[in-house]
């Protein structure tokens, strides 16, 4: 079996298939693995450490990764099926950092930085300093996390501009609350204008005030008043407003039939493309998504293409293998669990100190009893679908 990409949909599939019994090669164009949470999620967030040990894991249990080797116009997805791979499952993430159109953009300006690719070459080691005033255009993960980095890489002041309001913002509240306390400042109900240059770099942006609001069937759209303009001085800007997939490499590939959206069409069940043998998942597949939901994209892409093999045409099922807890184990679940419990709160380094570099941010639970306590609330996930069956 053949995967493209060596992300936790890819990784997650070459293990299923490597426990099933296959000989299972994964191709990665960059020189390490782990997608997105390798080369882009910042060491503040997730160690590299922790990423090796989970591809270590999977290794051993029998699966080849090559690294350095892109599938692309010269080694295409249909040179694998002629090199004697069963199947193949595309799952190079999504990576392609989607742009803005306002004016500027196009000039290829030095000091403007796009989310993802800068998160990568801060994370593979790229030398990049950043001084002054930085800019940081968008409202999810992605933009917090470069908002954050450009901290670390020697920025004097970082400040975000979301066009909606905090609520509408798609990054996670612990994670906007914590680049508060790093002293980044968020500016909402601006959208941006244009890039301001002087010689090639950057000066600055322009920004409109913007709104969101709801027309009588209740969707939202959004409003900018171009009367009301804020310029903002910068020595750079990221510009971080989504990740997209990147089909270039697919270019030989023609006959593998694509959806509206420009990803590939795959059957919702199977993960089959219109390609015999052929299969795609993870946030190729669906766009920018969670982890967990990648890592549930490639188990599922593996029990299909078992099934394929076998020729069994079945509907693919993900059984619930979860297993009873036994009481010695010190986390029976007692009566008072039923209720609900608040988080119980991690202990993080302290914001003057983690923006110093990328130690990370969270340093665990202190006592034992705090992580019990917060295992049995977590142990109780249960009592979300017993709410709604009330």
């Amino acid at each position: 079996m053949a995967i493209v990409g060596a992300g936790p949909a890819g990784l997650t599939c070459a293990y299923f298939l490597a426990k099933m019994g296959y000989k299972t090669t994964v191709y990665e164009a960059q020189p390490l693995g782990g997608g997105m949470l390798g080369i882009a999620v910042p060491e503040f967030r997730l160690p590299r450490y922790v990423i090796e040990e989970e591809i270590d894991y999977i290794k051993n249990c029998g699966v080849d990764i090559l690294y350095d080797s892109p599938i692309d116009a010269t080694h295409t997805v249909n040179d694998l099926l002629s090199e004697g791979f069963r199947a193949v499952f595309i799952a190079p993430g999504a990576q392609a950092s989607m742009r803005t159109g306002i004016p500027g953009e196009e000039e290829e300006l030095a000091g403007v930085y796009y989310g993802l690719k800068f998160l990568t070459d801060v994370r593979t080691g790229a030398d990049i300093r950043l001084q002054g005033k930085v800019i940081v255009i968008g409202g999810g993960n992605v933009a917090i996390d470069a908002a954050r980095t450009a901290l670390r890489v020697g920025a004097g002041d970082v400040q975000i501009f979301y066009r909606r309001t905090r609520e509408e913002m798609p990054a996670w509240e612990k994670d906007i609350e914590e680049a508060l306390e790093e002293g980044i400042v968020l500016n909402l109900h601006w959208a941006p204008k244009r890039i301001l240059h002087h010689n090639g770099k950057v000066t600055g942006m322009e920004f409109v005030q913007s709104q969101t609001k709801y027309d009588d069937d209740g969707r939202a759209r959004l409003s900018v008043d171009d009367k009301t303009v804020q310029r903002v001085d910068a020595e750079a800007v990221i510009i971080s407003i989504g990740q997209a997939p990147d089909v270039s490499f697919l270019s030989r590939d023609s006959q593998i039939e694509r959806s509206l959206w420009g990803s590939l069409e795959v059957n919702a069940n199977t993960l089959a493309t219109n390609i015999p043998g052929i299969f795609s998942g993870g946030d190729f597949i669906t766009g920018p998504s969670t982890v967990i939901q990648a890592i549930a994209s490639g188990r599922r892409a593996a029990i299909a293409i078992n099934k394929y093999i076998h020729g069994d045409a079945s509907r693919v099922e993900i059984i619930d293998e979860k297993t009873a807890m036994p009481s010695e184990a010190g986390l029976a679940l007692e009566d008072e669990t039923a209720k609900d419990q608040a988080r119980v709160d991690v202990d993080l380094e302290k914001p003057e100190d983690r923006v110093k570099d990328f130690r990370e941010v969270e340093k665990g639970y202190a006592q034992n009893d705090e992580a019990h306590r917060e295992a049995k609330r977590c142990l109780r996930c249960d009592l979300e679908r017993e709410r709604r069956e009330l």
